[in-house]
């Protein structure tokens, strides 16, 4: 156990003065939250719901539970009509470790999280 903690005071802090200086740069990979736009979701399509390994989309009312939704992009890979497309705001991602399994988020499109 000594070791872990001579470690940790070796690397000193990991965080960073955050809203007071600009937000940090997110590499190509960060998705962001998922967002359902149902206006381009076809009558009885459920294939989002299908692929998503951890059953997070409702496929009646299309609302992604963000406490089970692992951000894989299955549903995004599997829908014909493209509804599904995730956020580049990083303060939305965060959001989702806060919530319990169970809850549902029903967030128009364009929500910045502001």
């Amino acid at each position: 156990m000594l070791k872990e903690i001579i470690a940790r005071l070796k690397q000193g802090y990991r965080t960073i003065a955050f809203p007071d200086k600009a937000p940090p740069e997110l590499p190509d990979r960060f998705r962001g939250r998922p967002v359902v736009d149902s206006s381009k979701c076809g009558s009885g399509c459920h294939a989002c719901a299908d692929a998503c390994p951890v059953d997070a989309i409702d496929p009646a009312t299309r609302a992604i539970d963000l406490g089970r939704c692992l951000f894989c992009t299955d549903c995004t890979d599997a829908c014909p009509s493209g509804a599904i497309t995730f956020t580049r705001p990083s303060g939305t991602a965060g959001i989702s470790s806060l919530l319990p399994t169970g809850t549902k988020w029903y967030l128009p499109p364009n929500w910045t999280g502001a």
